[in-house]
């Protein structure tokens, strides 16, 4: 969408912190630690576009950091693939709920490093799964609050992706809190966007 370009041309504001955010308890009660092992195997750190297996969210979170530092030297752009987004995408969609859980509990870490935060929230937003709709919605809305402003805005890139007029509430309530005039631009231009799809126009 023409909207959806033009926010991602914008300026990025630099700050950094780390998002808090929250699954839903039904999903965090269905990915108890108890959950029966994959049959997946652990990636090559090379070339390999496997996605990283795990018995608990806890421990595909690990994975998901361990991948992330060694793709953290990539350069990340917004509607280009990468080695680390191919992985991604795979583990969201052999575990569905289960990694959308760990990246939760990924963007949390202190540790993570916040251009690969970035790439999460963009892709998370674009990719087609509708089983982890819901809980991807969760998480790009709870990063709306992020105190780092970079996240605030790839928040805001991967609800316009995502196109779901649920977000248009938090959307609102960011834009009054944002106080960055580009990134409440960015904000503003993904909640038209989500509007748009609610209301069209003829």
């Amino acid at each position: 969408m023409e909207r959806s370009t033009r926010l991602t041309d914008q300026s990025r504001s630099l700050e950094a912190a780390h998002p808090e955010q929250d699954i839903d308890n039904n999903t965090l009660n269905m990915l108890a630690d108890d959950q029966p092992e994959n049959t997946f195997s652990m990636v090559d750190t090379g070339d390999s576009n496997e996605a990283p297996v795990s018995t608990t969210p806890s421990e595909l979170a690990a994975a998901l950091q361990e991948l992330s530092e060694i793709d953290a030297g990539e350069v990340f752009a917004d509607g280009m693939e990468s080695s680390f987004s191919r992985k991604l995408i795979l583990a969201v969609e052999i575990h569905g709920d289960i990694a959308v859980c760990a990246i939760e509990r990924l963007m949390t870490c202190d540790s993570v490093n916040v251009e690969v935060a970035g790439e999460i929230l963009r892709q998370i937003g674009s990719m087609q799964d509708h089983r982890t709709h819901r809980n991807r919605l969760k998480v790009l809305t709870s990063s709306l609050k992020s105190a780092d402003p970079r996240l605030r805005d790839a928040a805001s890139i991967g609800l316009a992706a995502l196109d779901d007029p649920a977000a248009i509430k938090e959307l609102r309530e960011a834009i009054d809190c944002e106080v960055f005039p580009r990134l409440k631009q960015n904000l503003t231009l993904a909640l038209d966007q989500l509007q748009e799809t609610q209301w069209p126009t003829s």
